[in-house]
């Protein structure tokens, strides 16, 4: 995603803001009331560690975007995605969103919902959804 910014966004030198969500399994996403699960220990300590790697992404996020000339700023939060990625994107007032994915497949997805396919249809700006192999899927919006 960083790199996809980079290429996307370099000619207009914007500020950008980098957000990481960790998902707690305390209560169910968004239209999926019925499949509530309970925290547990172990559940907690995964969370700890997803937030600590969420942490060192946005950390390396934050060097790549202020070598290549960004002013830039992130953090990392635990909530449901669509609602932290919605709540940046308006609290920023962003012309340009760039969604990074998870990769789970077509099944899952289709399951569990698609946090991008979400944000294409609600965000208030352009979203762009880089490809694993790093090229860019959209813009759409």
């Amino acid at each position: 995603s960083v790199d996809t910014l980079i290429a996307v966004a370099s000619s207009q030198r914007c500020n950008v803001f980098v957000r990481s969500v960790v998902e707690p399994q305390t209560a169910p996403p968004p239209g999926l009331q019925g499949f509530a699960t309970v925290p547990s220990d172990e559940s907690e300590r995964m969370l700890t560690e997803q937030g600590q790697d969420a942490d060192r992404y946005v950390s390396a996020a934050l060097e790549r975007l202020a070598r290549a000339g960004f002013q830039c700023d992130g953090d990392v939060v635990r909530s449901h995605a669509e609602v932290a990625l919605l709540d940046a994107v308006g609290d920023r007032d962003a012309d340009l969103v760039v969604v990074g994915t998870r990769g789970r497949g077509r099944i899952a997805g289709i399951a569990l919902g698609s946090v991008s396919a979400h944000l294409v249809r609600t965000a208030p700006a352009t979203l762009v959804t880089p490809r694993p192999d790093g090229s860019a899927l959209g813009p759409s919006g």
